[in-house]
C-alpha cells in the first residue's frame, strides 16, 4: 500500500487522515453503535485502504490487517508530535478490530463462483467476505466464525438434499443460523434451501421457467428493512423449476406470475428472492447466456436465445440499479450484529 504523506494533517492541533471516510462509516463497518460519541471527530482511512487493496486483488483479511495496521501507525507516529485524545486511541483500537471481523460466508454453487451485486456490496460496506463451494470438498464452517450468510443460485434443486450432501449440510447451517438470528440472504436455489431450512418446502414446476416476468411487492414488503426498497413493480430474471412454499411463519413479500413465493421473509433476519437479483452483466450476459448448457435450458423455456439476449441486456442495468440498496441495506444489517460490537463496549 503507498502511504500519503499529505494524508496526515496537524491542523487545530490534531491529527487528521485527510480525505478519509466518515467516522460514521468507520463505526457502521466495525459494529459500534452509530450514537456513540468516541469516533464522531475521527476520520480514519481504514474502509477506504481495503477498498483499495481489495480492487487490487490482495484477499480482503489481508487488506483489512494492513489498513489497520497502516491507521495505528499513523495515529502512533502522530502521538509523539502532539497530544492525542482519548478517541484517536478509540480509533486505533477500532482499526484493530476491524481485521478481526467474522467475515459474511458466501456460498456459491456454480464453477465460475461470482458473487455479483452481494459480494460487491458486503466488500464495499467493510464486511469481510469467506467463500464455500461445493468444489471446495471442505466441511460447513462454524457458525461462530461467520457474521451472515448468502447463497446463491446452482443447477441442483432443494428437491435433492439426499444426492447433494453439501446442499443438506448447508440446509443444516441455515437452520442453525436461523435459531440464532444470524442473518441470511438466499437467491433462486439459495432462497429454496432457506425455506426448507425454516420448515417449507419446495416442489417442481412442471417444467423450466426462464423469463423477466414482473415482480409485483405486496404490502408485507413495504417496512421491510431489506426487500422494502424495491420498488412495487420490477422486472426480474427468474431461471428456475421449482415452487417455493413458505412454512407459516414466512412472509411473501412479492410474487410473479409463476407459482410459488417470489420474494419472502423468514423471522428478523432472514430472506429469499427466488430472482437473481444479484446479477452483473459478467454473470449473465458474459457467462450464463454463452454457455451451452444455460442456452438449452433458455430454448427448452421457449425462448428465442438472441432475443432473450437483447432483452437481457435492455432489463439488467435496471434490474441492479433497484436491486442494489437492497444488498447494501442486508451488509449493514449485518455489520452491527458482528461480535466485533461486544467486544468493543466491553473494552470501552
Amino acid at each position: 500500500m503507498v502511504r500519503d504523506p499529505a494524508a496526515l494533517d496537524t491542523g487545530a492541533g490534531r491529527p487528521v487522515l485527510a480525505r478519509g471516510i466518515d467516522a460514521r462509516r468507520l463505526a457502521v463497518a466495525v459494529g459500534i453503535d452509530a450514537g456513540r460519541p468516541a469516533l464522531a471527530p475521527a476520520k480514519v482511512r481504514v474502509v477506504r485502504a481495503v477498498d483499495a487493496e481489495t480492487a487490487r486483488g490482495v484477499p480482503p483479511e489481508t487488506a483489512a490487517a494492513t489498513a489497520a495496521a497502516t491507521a495505528a501507525t499513523a495515529i502512533t507516529s502522530m502521538s509523539r508530535l502532539t497530544r492525542i485524545p482519548k478517541d484517536w486511541h478509540e480509533a486505533r483500537r477500532a482499526g484493530s478490530i476491524l481485521a478481526r471481523m467474522n467475515p459474511v460466508l458466501i456460498i456459491s454453487h456454480l464453477e465460475d463462483r461470482h458473487s455479483g451485486l452481494a459480494g460487491e456490496s458486503l466488500k464495499a460496506a467493510g464486511c469481510p467476505v469467506s467463500e464455500w463451494n461445493p468444489l471446495d470438498d471442505a466441511p460447513a464452517p462454524s457458525l461462530d466464525r461467520i457474521a451472515g450468510i448468502v447463497s446463491l443460485g446452482g443447477r441442483e434443486s432443494a428437491t435433492d438434499l439426499d444426492r447433494h450432501p453439501f446442499l443438506a449440510a448447508e440446509v443444516e447451517l441455515m437452520r442453525i443460523a436461523l435459531a440464532n438470528e444470524v442473518p441470511i440472504l438466499g437467491m433462486c436455489l439459495g432462497a429454496q434451501l432457506l425455506a426448507v431450512a425454516a420448515g417449507g418446502r419446495v416442489t417442481r414446476l412442471e417444467s423450466m421457467y426462464v423469463g423477466w416476468p414482473e415482480l409485483c411487492l405486496l404490502p408485507a414488503a413495504g417496512d421491510d428493512p431489506v426487500l422494502g426498497s424495491l420498488g412495487e413493480r420490477l422486472p426480474v430474471l427468474k431461471w428456475h423449476e421449482d415452487v417455493i412454499e413458505l412454512p407459516p411463519e414466512g412472509v411473501v413479500l412479492g410474487v410473479t406470475e409463476t407459482p410459488g413465493a417470489a420474494l419472502f421473509r423468514i423471522g428478523h433476519a432472514a430472506w429469499g428472492s427466488q430472482a437473481h437479483l444479484e446479477l452483473t452483466p459478467p454473470m449473465l450476459l458474459d457467462g450464463w447466456l454463452t454457455e451451452s448448457g444455460g442456452i438449452a435450458e433458455i430454448e427448452s423455456a421457449g425462448n428465442d436465445i438472441e432475443a432473450f439476449r437483447a432483452e437481457s441486456a435492455r432489463r439488467l442495468p435496471i434490474q441492479m440499479a433497484i436491486a442494489r440498496p437492497a444488498f447494501e441495506a442486508f451488509a449493514r444489517l449485518v455489520l452491527p450484529k458482528n461480535s466485533i460490537s461486544a467486544a468493543l463496549n466491553s473494552s470501552g
